[in-house]
């Protein structure tokens, strides 16, 4: 049994300009995420638990990109778009496994910014650092608060992206909207977070 593979139903030209696109767009986060990796590995000052987080969840963008992405090109370059039921299979197995584990990791994140921030623990939800930045008495304050605003993008663009496919209204053309909505989750939100977690 096989699956074919629709990608983006688009002119040669076009779909050689998507292909390039995304091959640049992974090969950029394949060696930003590979530097912050081999950066927290490599240096004892950055051998905390938010760099810990950080260098794990760049080696999950790697994963969970490579499981979609690599089967992507591949089949946008081959006249046959299919993939085999156990191809298929093994592909969702490892992305919904790496992917609930970036979710947990994302979720885990903000608890050791509001620790460093606060000092001690008094609460841990995404509320409370918003309060805390807000509240924070001086730009000093805030701009150690604002390291959490890096965060909060991130976690928006991933779950937010990941809510929509599966929470829009069924109205209009709903399969492009959600093929743009898998390449922000899996490609562009981990392309960006060497770029995000690094300032």
């Amino acid at each position: 049994m096989e699956f074919i593979l629709l990608g983006f139903q688009t002119e040669r030209a076009t779909g050689i300009l998507l292909l390039c696109t995304f091959l640049l767009m992974y090969v950029t986060l394949l060696i930003g995420n590979t530097m912050i990796i081999l950066l927290e590995c490599g240096d004892h000052c950055l051998h905390s638990p938010m760099y810990f987080f950080v260098a794990n969840l760049s080696f999950l963008e790697v994963t969970i990109t490579s499981t979609v992405v690599l089967k992507m090109l591949a089949t946008s370059l081959s006249p046959s778009r299919a993939i085999s039921f156990m191809e298929c299979l093994t592909q969702s197995f490892f992305y919904f496994l790496l992917g609930s584990t970036e979710f947990f990791i994302l979720a885990v994140m903000p608890l050791d910014r509001y620790v460093a921030i606060c000092n001690p623990l008094s609460g841990g939800s995404y509320s409370c650092i918003i309060t805390t930045i807000v509240r924070a008495p001086s730009v000093q304050g805030r701009w150690k608060a604002s390291t959490c605003i890096s965060h909060i993008t991130v976690v928006t663009l991933y779950y937010g992206s990941s809510i929509f496919i599966y929470v829009h209204p069924r109205k209009g053309d709903g399969m492009d909207v959600n093929k743009f909505a898998t390449v922000l989750n899996t490609i562009v939100t981990p392309m960006l977070n060497p770029f995000i977690y690094s300032f």
